[in-house]
């Protein structure tokens, strides 16, 4: 899907999609029923996470914003975003590296910053 087309923190995930009345294609062909839909097509085969939950890309959202803005991942944003949850929260921050939204930060005070790719699929997000 992105084959031929590089990743640009600056533009939106799937610039290179094209609206096809109900649907939007890539230049291989492919179609999807949004661009959502084709993000998830991408990302979930690199994860043993297998479908969407219901409500995960407004949580996939909210949380790049937090580690976008915040430039961190820590004990309150967990907090705020999975109510306490620490073994979903570890999961997701594993997941978000896993399938390359995320990347290790430089020390414990910023566990995580977002990959050129996560920041990518923010905008993507944020416009949906």
């Amino acid at each position: 899907m992105t084959k031929g087309h590089r990743i640009d923190p600056d533009m939106p995930w799937g610039w290179w999609l094209i609206r096809d009345g109900a649907t939007v294609r890539d230049d291989a062909g492919r179609t999807w029923p949004s661009v959502t839909a084709a993000l998830e097509d991408h990302l979930w085969p690199k994860s043993g996470w297998r479908g969407s939950p219901q409500g995960t890309d407004d949580l996939l959202l909210r949380t790049l914003e937090v580690i976008d803005e915040d430039g961190r991942f820590d004990v309150a944003a967990r907090e705020q975003l999975f109510g306490g949850n620490k073994e979903w929260s570890d999961w997701f921050a594993c997941w978000l590296v896993e399938v390359g939204l995320a990347q290790q930060g430089e020390n414990h005070f910023n566990p995580l910053v977002l990959s050129d790719l996560g920041r990518s699929v923010l905008l993507m997000l944020r416009h949906v």
